[in-house]
């Protein structure tokens, strides 16, 4: 089960939120109702004691997915002609990966402005040039 171990949904961050669809990508929908059919299919529809818990987890994820996720999806802080700016960086993979860090920050709500996305990439820069290099 998703709630394994966990007593409150709350303790679920939102890095680990941003983690479960970046790497579940669309189908993290239908994980979520999956185990939404499950939980009804297990104790019925009405045993709402039973599911609460696990409803407010859903609806959590749910809450990420169209709020945070989707933002960054449609409205990312950086985009490349930024980088090239700012970094006097060529177009490639490097970039590539450089946005995409950017963007799961976003995300996670560690940056949530212009701004903060480039001190935030200042910041990591040379962490993220060397774990880029090392594949």
């Amino acid at each position: 089960y998703l709630t394994e171990g966990i007593a409150d949904p709350q303790e679920v961050t939102p890095r680990a939120r941003a983690r479960f669809f970046r790497q579940l990508k669309e189908t993290g929908l239908d994980v979520l109702l999956i185990f939404l059919a499950d939980l009804i299919g297990t104790y019925g529809p009405d045993n709402k004691e039973d599911i609460d818990f696990h409803l407010r987890f859903i609806e959590m994820m749910l809450e990420h997915y169209f709020g945070r996720h989707m933002e960054a999806q449609k409205r990312p802080l950086l985009l490349g002609r930024d980088l090239l700016e700012h970094l006097r960086l060529t177009p490639g993979p490097l970039m590539g990966f450089l946005l995409d860090k950017i963007s799961q920050a976003q995300e996670e709500g560690v940056v949530k402005s212009k701004e903060e996305a480039f001190k935030y990439l200042d910041e990591n820069l040379g962490e993220w040039e060397e774990e880029f290099r090392k594949g």
